[in-house]
């Protein structure tokens, strides 16, 4: 590139940026010219950068807000939409309301993901496809969006408790659904468990080198996906504390732990949190008027719950 083309580029690049806008970014709010009038219309695409997958009705379809300013156009105008995907990726995605793919006024256009994003070579493709609106008529793009076709997994909650057996504690049948039609499009979706302990575990609990420490589980590997696999759909939750992890004898006492299911989608590289727990441990005296009797109580707090099981400490 020579040093005026370099200039001129750089002149560009500063107008751009001094616009809010850079090289190469998307427009989802954009001015253009009418085809056949004179004037512009002002064409805003709602912030949106995902719709689940979905059978590819208009019922099942994602709404999608286009804002026209002015919000009805002069007559023989009208804004054509369409979608395009990213070359060498894959997936589907089509718009079904309106079926001619044009609008006149402001419209909640509808879009249905019949396909899920991915990429060649077994990698992800976020944002691979584009809402494009053009004046009828024209040839340049105005707005534009990007987005990925994916499923994402929803509605965590927790069932139960059962009796873990030898140890302390208890374990939940922990569900989620899919935002999708079927739990098995989260094939691309890993869940883990973020335990943070309290900042101080004491006697009578010899666990204390985890006090103020986050756990991650299954720990993290190589490779993102490597948590439960989303499609899955269910996983049973133990929370143990092990008899040769208590002093001898036991004393009272008590710590608490943060426990969060947070996924990790592959498709469009996004995580969130789904669900948050309390789970508490206490020893105490089961019953003050007589002689001491250690009971050992777990409790999980959160969607589904509250859970407990509350366990004699055989011998004290």
């Amino acid at each position: 590139m020579t040093l005026r083309n370099k200039l001129r580029k750089n002149s560009i690049t500063g107008l751009l940026l001094s616009l809010g806008l850079s090289l190469g970014a998307q427009r989802a709010e954009a001015g253009c010219n009418l085809a056949n009038s004179s004037g512009q219309v002002t064409i805003t695409i709602s912030n949106f950068d995902r719709i689940p997958p979905s059978n590819g009705t208009e019922e099942a379809s994602t709404v999608v807000r286009v804002t026209l300013v002015p919000a009805t156009l002069p007559a023989g105008e009208s804004i054509t939409l369409s979608i395009i995907k990213e070359d060498g990726t894959s997936g589907h995605a089509q718009i079904t309301y309106p079926q001619n793919c044009t609008i006149t006024q402001t419209t909640d256009v509808k879009i249905a993901g019949t396909v899920q994003s991915w990429g060649g070579d077994d990698k992800p493709a976020a944002n691979n496809f584009k809402l494009l609106t053009k004046v009828t008529g024209r040839s340049e793009v105005c707005a534009e969006q990007k987005f990925t076709v994916c499923a994402h997994p929803k509605d965590f909650s927790c069932t139960g408790p059962t009796s873990v057996g030898l140890v302390y504690g208890l374990v939940v049948d922990c569900e989620w659904g899919s935002d999708g039609y079927s739990v098995n499009l989260l094939d691309k979706c890993g869940l883990r468990e973020y335990v943070t302990y309290s900042g101080n575990i004491s006697a009578p609990f010899l666990n204390a080198n985890k006090a103020g420490s986050t756990v991650t589980i299954p720990a993290p590997g190589l490779d993102a996906i490597l948590g439960t696999k989303g499609d899955d759909g269910t996983i049973d939750d133990r929370h143990k504390h092990y008899p040769n992890m208590i002093s001898v004898p036991p004393t009272v006492g008590s710590y608490s732990m943060n426990q969060q299911y947070k996924f990790e989608c592959k498709r469009c590289g996004k995580s969130a949190v789904l669900a948050s727990y309390i789970v508490e441990r206490v020893i105490y005296d089961h019953d003050e008027s007589q002689a001491v009797d250690l009971y050992f109580k777990t409790t999980k707090t959160g969607p589904g719950g509250p859970f407990e099981s509350d366990e004699d400490i055989i011998g004290y």
